[in-house]
């Protein structure tokens, strides 16, 4: 953030931190509002490990990444390949709404 790098945000990661005490609310506001996000990564974790989950309405920040879903790259991280059509298309309407 202090060099002005563009960003790729994963709030998977990001609830991770938050969950384990890493993430002070000052440094996840600077991430939140920064200009410099040009791409989102987006699953649901246990708030332990990068478990690729499919997102819900708990989904940590869903709300932050709907607002930006219009404008940056979304990357819905999750294991597909385990799912059906009718639940992907669930998925990326999750974010549509």
């Amino acid at each position: 953030l202090d060099i002005d790098l563009r960003l790729a945000v994963d709030v998977s990661h990001l609830f991770i931190q938050r969950s384990q005490g890493a993430l002070p609310d000052r440094t996840l506001r600077r991430l939140l509002e920064s200009p410099q996000t040009e791409e989102i990564h987006v699953s649901d974790n246990d708030g332990c490990l990068d478990l690729h989950r499919s997102i819900g309405e708990q989904t940590f920040l869903l709300d932050w990444v709907r607002e930006r879903a219009d404008d940056l790259p979304v990357v819905l991280e999750s294991y597909w390949h385990r799912t059906t059509p009718a639940a992907r298309l669930d998925q990326i309407g999750l974010l549509a709404r």
